[in-house]
């Protein structure tokens, strides 16, 4: 079985966070291979913590993926992992993180651009006001610290929200 290069990449951008500490998996449960309890693997957007320091049970990386024995509320659960399943991971001690964007469940991407265009919505259109122009007439200059010992006023443009 040939293992392609993005699961290549993925087993070792897993194995390069896990070095540094505790390490989040991004997961669509819903994936081929994946074994998680029941009541996640209707779940999108699964989300697991690594870490060396938990002392689990079994605890398997390989090309193909990871099985690990991970608790839910205190049950055990013997999870199964393929990389196929995992759209990002996430570093956190140092705050890194790496997403394969192709892999992202379709319902997550509608999400966020549902989440974009509300957002867009709520944010208010800019409008102007014109503000009169005292200027007497002659050609418009920066103002200085000179022209404003004059009593000269520029004109001048306010955002109005």
């Amino acid at each position: 079985m040939s293992i392609d290069a993005q699961t290549t990449d993925k087993y070792e951008a897993f194995l390069e966070l896990l070095e540094q500490g505790l390490t989040m998996l991004h997961m669509d449960a819903r994936a081929i291979g994946v074994d998680v309890p029941r009541q996640y693997q209707d779940d999108a957007h699964l989300r697991l913590n690594f870490s060396y320091r938990f002392q689990l049970d079994t605890f398997e990386i390989d090309e193909k993926g990871i099985v690990a024995s991970l608790s839910f509320g205190g049950v055990p659960h013997t999870c199964q992992i393929p990389w196929t399943a995992v759209f990002a991971m996430t570093q956190q001690t140092s705050g890194a993180s790496r997403v394969w964007a192709m892999d992202i469940p379709i319902e997550l991407v509608q999400e966020v651009e549902r989440a974009v265009t509300n957002t867009s919505e709520l944010v208010p259109e800019p409008t102007f006001e014109a503000v009169e122009d005292t200027s007497d007439g002659q050609e418009d200059t920066p103002e200085t610290d000179e022209s404003a010992s004059e009593g000269r006023r520029v004109g001048h443009l306010r955002v109005i929200k």
